[in-house]
C-alpha cells in the first residue's frame, strides 16, 4: 500500500517565483548515478560547468556553494541551470525528491512533504490536511490523519493544542526568543525572518501591555492559528516519523510542540511589531520555522534539545505533550 499527503498529486514548484530557495544553506548530496550521468552529457559547456562545481567529501559528492550559501547551479533568477538546460528527470536524486519525504515502512510506501517549501507551508496554513491511499484497494481518500497514524502504530492522533497564552506561554515565548537567538548563528539557510523576535527586544515591556497585545493577536489570528495547530499536529507526527524514525515519542512530541509554539510566538511578534503585517505571511513564517528546526542534522538536534529543555522548565507544560 501507498500512503501519501494529498498535496503530492497536484504539487507544482514555484521555481523563480519562490520567496525562498531549496538550493541554499545546506549540502546537496549528488548520488553516484547522477555524477555518471553528468559526466556523460553531450553539451560540453554544461558538462564542465556541473563537474567543476562538484566537491567530494568522505567519498560522497556535493554541489559547491556560492559565497552567499546558494548552490553554484542556481542562477540569479532563482532557476537551476541544470533543469533549465535539460529537464527535471536530469536533476540529482536529492533535487528531484525535494520537498517530498519518503520511506518504506513494513512493506508500505509512505510519502509526505516538507513544510520548508512555501507551497507546502501555504497548504498547511490554509487547507485541512488530507491523506490518500493507493494499492490493493485502489486509489482514494483516506479516513484522515488518525487512520494514517494508526498504521504507524501511534496511539495519539496529535498533540493537545489551543493553549491559553497566559504566564506559561509568555515564559516559553521569552525563552524561545533567547534560545533561538543563540542558535541563529549556526543557521545558514535564511538566518533571520524579519520581525521574528523584534517584540521581545523592547527595552520596556510591561505585563499589562503584553497581555493587551496578546488579546489583540488572538482576536485577529486566534481561530486560524488554532485550526493550523490541529492541522499541523497530525501532519508533523507523520512527517517527523519519516525524517527520524529512531526518535523516541518524547523527543518527537517535544519537537512538534516546539515547532508549533515557535510558529505561534513569531506570528505574535510580527503581528504586534508591525501594524502592516498580514496573516498571509504566516505561511512564510512556517516555512522558515521548518527550515530552522528540521534542516541540518546538527542544528536540528540542538533545536530539539532546546525545545525539551524549555518545555520541561515551565511548570505544568511538559504534561501537555
Amino acid at each position: 500500500m501507498n500512503y501519501y499527503l494529498d498535496l503530492c498529486a497536484g504539487f507544482s514548484c514555484l521555481a523563480g517565483d519562490c520567496p525562498y530557495t531549496c538550493c541554499a544553506g545546506w549540502n546537496i548530496l549528488v548520488d553516484d548515478a547522477s555524477v555518471r550521468r553528468f559526466a556523460g552529457l553531450e553539451q560540453e559547456g554544461l558538462r564542465e560547468d556541473i563537474l567543476s562545481h562538484l566537491t567530494k567529501k568522505n567519498g560522497k559528492y556535493y554541489f559547491m556553494h556560492q559565497s552567499d550559501g546558494k548552490c553554484w547551479m542556481l542562477e540569479e533568477d532563482g532557476l537551476c541551470r541544470i533543469q533549465r538546460n535539460l529537464d527535471e528527470p536530469s536533476l540529482c536524486a536529492t533535487c528531484r525528491k525535494y520537498p517530498r519525504l519518503a520511506a518504506r515502512i513494513r512493506g508500505d510506501h509512505w510519502i509526505s512533504m516538507a513544510a520548508s517549501c512555501p507551497v507546502v507551508a501555504e497548504y498547511l496554513w490554509q487547507q485541512k490536511v488530507g491523506w490518500r491511499t493507493s494499492g490493493e484497494r485502489g486509489d482514494g481518500p483516506d479516513a484522515g490523519s488518525s487512520s494514517v497514524l494508526r498504521q504507524l502504530g501511534r496511539e495519539k492522533e496529535g498533540l493537545p493544542v489551543g493553549w491559553e497564552r497566559g504566564r506559561a506561554w509568555q515564559e516559553i515565548a521569552w525563552k524561545l526568543a533567547e534560545g533561538c537567538a543563540q542558535l541563529l548563528l549556526e543557521f545558514r539557510e535564511h538566518p533571520y525572518f524579519p520581525g521574528s523576535f523584534d517584540y521581545f527586544e523592547q527595552e520596556e515591556l510591561s505585563e499589562g501591555r503584553m497581555a493587551e497585545d496578546i488579546r489583540s493577536y488572538e482576536r485577529a489570528l486566534g481561530a486560524q492559528m488554532l485550526a493550523f495547530q490541529q492541522n499541523y499536529s497530525g501532519y508533523r507526527l507523520f512527517s517527523r516519523y519519516l525524517e527520524k524514525p529512531e526518535e523516541t515519542e518524547w523527543e518527537r512530541y517535544c519537537q512538534i510542540q516546539g515547532e508549533i509554539l515557535l510558529m505561534d510566538v513569531i506570528c505574535f511578534s510580527c503581528y504586534s511589531s508591525d501594524p502592516g503585517w498580514s496573516r498571509k505571511e504566516a505561511s512564510l513564517v512556517l516555512a522558515w520555522v521548518y527550515r530552522f528546526c528540521a534542516h541540518g542534522s546538527r542544528l536540528s538536534q540542538k533545536v530539539n534539545q532546546m525545545f525539551q529543555k524549555i518545555l520541561v522548565s515551565v511548570e505544568g507544560w511538559a504534561e501537555k505533550t
